[in-house]
């Protein structure tokens, strides 16, 4: 899926409603607690949990794409609140 109209710099998310979701490519901690993907990729948790305690994220990058991925829930990933 093309995100370029999702992924933008800070400042191109002032005040812009032609955009639905904005994120900032953060990275991530594994669960190992070594810090990774810094201005590479977000990842953020879903509510929906997976087998064996792990639980759905969307990961995000700037290779213009997005993934729905299992990770174990000890990982540090972002989390977005969203209402309808």
């Amino acid at each position: 899926a093309n995100l370029q109209k999702i992924i933008k710099t800070p400042q191109q998310m002032i005040n812009d409603e032609d955009y639905l979701f904005n994120a900032t490519l953060s990275g991530f901690m594994d669960y190992n607690g070594n810090y990774k993907g810094i201005k590479e990729q977000a990842r953020f948790w879903t509510e929906t949990e997976y087998l064996g305690g792990k639980a759905y994220y969307l990961l995000i990058s700037t290779e213009d794409d997005y993934e729905i991925k299992a990770s174990v829930k000890n990982a540090a990933f972002s989390v977005r609140c969203v209402t309808k």
